[in-house]
């Protein structure tokens, strides 16, 4: 019996603090612990004997339960008319919850909240639902007590109750179950309140970066700065070095302040006429004396050497460039799915994590059983890793991540996840495990298990980043992706940051739902972000995951 208690719903504790709805969330909860202390009296007199003491109190309780103004029934009847009006729709909760659950802008509510909105409504239902049946079981203890001191007509209201309960229930289901259709089930991490490095978000590092050089002479600026490699007389464009990906052109004198990042090389260029790029807000006395960079004379003609931004690729192996592409699954052996999902690094290689827990029936995910599932650690130069086999190595010409959804079929569920290469290993593309289950028993069926990719075909769409900023400024990020398209790696603005960071950034904040639920599916896709004076952010590179749905199964 004790397996009724009901604790305050997710879904109202969400809006509690919420004026518009607060006195509608005062009444349901008053209403709840009314029935809690009936169901506490219930139990307690179950557990006592037939002396006097206790037949009193049986006499007490069925008058209570039975009471036309304080009684169970009416208990019932006001948390109907605070929740629901009279075709059964919640007043407060279709006017200003429910809807706009089904709204795009939920999401900025319901990520935080870490939980899918149609999983939030189910909360709600089930919520409404178990207090229906706490009721009912109250009702039928009263019943038996009447039996028991020779009340034979109690039997008779049995049956009455049993089809008024079914008659509510009928009410809300019919209300909550297109709810349920058209609320997302999708769940994704919104950005954190301060973002930390290693913490909530990583970088990829200088795959590719920036470089200031002389036009005649392949060098990047910090190696020319007292040298001239022959007559200025070509043009950015005639440079030839192999890993240089495109320049563009200045002809006047500078100075740069060079960074002790090891992934940056500048943190400051300024010319003589005005022009200032990358951290202009900067303390104390710029150091250009010796880092001047000026036009060169040869003997009696005079050239003028041109300044080159160009793009260039980093061949080296100790930086932040390599994808993992092995499997990472649930412990399915022991009915174990995936619940959550992470991105991490290590080693100079980016991962995906999973958290799991133990199916049960109908859904159901065992609380207790949650855990992440450890990384497989190893280094790209380890004895048997291979790449483009265990790992992908991010250059030039293979930078760019599918953003795709996969969503599994009724009666699937995820229980591993993995990124794959596509398109001749241009892009890196999610892949998701499918394994049918038993809904009524929660039994895994491994044999029809198989890994589910979207079509390489669809992905023609390039969502480009031109100017980009790091996205760890002021600026709130959300989705700003389609299934379909793609992003490629890019440099960072190169007025504001010199095209030394490498963007999007990649958010590894867990994502999981407070209610631990089954996935039905999983998702790569780009936040992004605009202020008012038109910044673009790089954005995050982000896993999202969808709740199972359901709805297919409210019927049984």
């Amino acid at each position: 019996m004790t397996k009724f208690h009901i604790t305050t719903p997710i879904f109202f504790s969400l809006f509690a603090q919420n004026s518009d709805v607060q006195t509608s969330y005062d009444k349901f909860i008053i209403k709840l612990n009314q029935l809690d202390h009936f169901f506490a009296q219930f139990l307690n007199i179950r557990k006592g004997g037939n002396d006097t003491f206790y037949q009193v109190m049986k006499t007490s309780f069925v008058r209570g339960v039975f009471d036309a103004e304080h009684g169970v029934e009416a208990i019932l009847k006001s948390l109907h008319e605070n929740a629901m009006d009279y075709n059964g729709l919640p007043v407060f909760l279709t006017d200003r919850i429910t809807d706009a659950l089904v709204l795009e802008e939920s999401q900025k509510i319901m990520c935080n909240l870490a939980i899918s909105p149609q999983a939030l409504v189910f909360d709600f239902y089930k919520s409404v639902s178990l207090a229906e049946v706490k009721a009912h079981v109250i009702m039928m203890g009263a019943y038996d007590f009447l039996r028991q001191v020779g009340k034979p007509e109690a039997e008779d209201q049995v049956d009455e109750k049993l089809s008024d309960l079914k008659e509510r229930m009928a009410k809300l289901y019919g209300f909550i179950k297109p709810k349920l259709r058209e609320a997302s089930n999708d769940l994704w991490k919104c950005d954190p309140h301060v973002h930390v490095k290693g913490k909530t978000y990583e970088e990829f590092g200088p795959v590719i970066q920036d470089y200031l050089m002389i036009e005649s002479a392949p060098h990047p600026f910090e190696s020319v700065k007292s040298r001239a490699d022959g007559h200025c007389s070509q043009t950015c464009d005639d440079i030839k070095l192999a890993e240089q990906k495109g320049c563009s052109a200045w002809n006047d004198d500078g100075c740069a302040e060079f960074s002790p990042n090891n992934n940056r090389r500048y943190e400051y260029v300024e010319f003589p006429n005005g022009e200032a790029y990358g951290t202009t807000q900067w303390e104390g006395p710029r150091d250009c004396a010796s880092k001047k960079v000026s036009g060169y004379t040869f003997l009696k003609l005079f050239w003028k050497c041109d300044y080159c931004q160009c793009t260039c690729e980093e061949s080296r192996t100790d930086i932040d460039r390599f994808v993992n592409l092995r499997e990472v699954t649930s412990d399915v052996d022991n009915n174990k799915v995936v619940t959550g999902m992470r991105l991490r690094r290590s080693n100079h290689i980016l991962h995906i994590q999973i958290q799991q827990g133990t199916l049960l029936p109908h859904g159901a995910v065992n609380k207790s059983s949650i855990r992440w599932r450890s990384l497989k650690n190893y280094t790209v130069q380890d004895a048997g890793v291979v790449e483009n086999v265990d790992y992908h190595s991010l250059d030039w010409d293979r930078r760019g991540f599918a953003l795709d959804d996969i969503v599994l079929p009724t009666n699937s569920v995820v229980t591993g996840l993995k990124f794959m290469q596509s398109n001749n290993g241009i892009f890196l593309r999610l892949a998701v495990r499918s394994t049918p289950f038993d809904f009524a028993t929660g039994k895994l069926m491994r044999e029809n298990e198989t890994w589910v990719f979207a079509d390489p075909k669809n992905t023609n769409n390039a969502l480009t980043l031109i100017n980009a900023l790091p996205p760890t400024a002021t600026m709130k990020h959300q989705p700003d992706s389609v299934p379909g398209q793609y992003v490629e790696l890019v440099t960072s603005n190169f007025k504001r940051d010199l095209g030394q960071t490498v963007l999007p950034f990649i958010d590894v904040q867990p994502v999981r739902s407070k209610i631990p639920m089954p996935l039905a599916g999983a998702g790569l896709f780009h936040k992004g972000a605009q202020d008012d004076a038109r910044h673009v952010s790089g954005g995050f590179l982000a896993l999202k995951m969808f709740t199972y749905d359901l709805t297919a199964h409210m019927e049984s």
